[in-house]
């Protein structure tokens, strides 16, 4: 069972051996977790034998590759690999349980991105772009514009936006965009990777907003001390890219 937790990737393969050897490994991933997660090939077997005291031995081999040429994939640790046999005799029928979990670190993110422990990667772009132009960027580096799913990610995302206190003259130095927008249907908000704003678990908007001021406010945006603001996606402002803990 391959199964995708935030900050790691776990292979999870039970075997059971009755004179035999049943793999199973199903892959259990979400459309949406599929739109950022990059796995590398993986080659895994597992054998078992007897010895002369009829005791069961197993051994796990795991093979698996990268492009070394591409930073964006390179690992931030060493794969990890438990294997666990129990024995279990019932009448004249013995059963051999072999269970192992893999762990893959996760990949080391685009450059320039910022780690916070236990949050995401995060990268600050000064260059002015409209909302769609900075959804591509982030694309491109292997991420997306930044999502919302706490207080604490709201307040690593505010300070590191307070290290840039001069990004452009007027209102838009105060601001930065992020991945939600109501393009579709007025009111309705949802993230730049297409589910709902609520199903982020944070929503949390400044006072009297979302405003639609002329009813051309559609994308998000943050202000430096402040949180949630609608605004209009073709306004030139800084934005945020993040990149999620495998």
């Amino acid at each position: 069972m391959l199964v995708i937790m935030k900050g790691r990737l776990f292979l999870h393969v039970v075997c059971m051996l009755t004179y035999f050897i049943h793999v199973i490994m199903v892959p259990s991933v979400s459309s949406q977790q599929c739109s950022t997660i990059r796995l590398a090939p993986i080659k895994f077997s597992i054998s078992t034998s007897r010895n002369t005291t009829g005791h069961w031995t197993a051994q796990l081999s795991l093979q698996h590759s990268g492009d070394k040429f591409n930073s964006g994939d390179q690992e931030t640790g060493a794969w990890e690999v438990d294997l666990e046999q129990t024995t279990e005799i019932l009448e004249d029928r013995e059963t051999v349980l072999l269970e192992a979990k893999v762990t893959a670190p996760p990949l080391k993110a685009g450059p320039d991105y910022e780690l916070v422990p236990g949050v995401g990667y995060y990268k600050f772009h000064m260059t002015l772009k409209p909302w769609d132009e900075a959804k591509k960027t982030c694309s491109k580096e292997g991420g997306h514009l930044v999502i919302l799913n706490s207080e604490r990610e709201l307040e690593v995302v505010q300070g590191i936006f307070r290290r840039y206190p001069k990004v452009k003259d007027g209102w838009e130095n105060d601001f930065a965009l992020v991945g939600f927008h109501d393009m579709y249907k007025e009111g309705q908000y949802q993230t730049v990777l297409g589910a709902s704003l609520e199903s982020t678990g944070f929503v949390k908007w400044a006072a009297l907003e979302p405003s639609d001021k002329n009813k051309v406010e559609n994308c998000g945006c943050i202000h430096r001390n402040e949180p949630m603001y609608d605004v209009g996606c073709n306004n030139l402002m800084a934005f945020f890219c993040e990149q999620e803990l495998w």
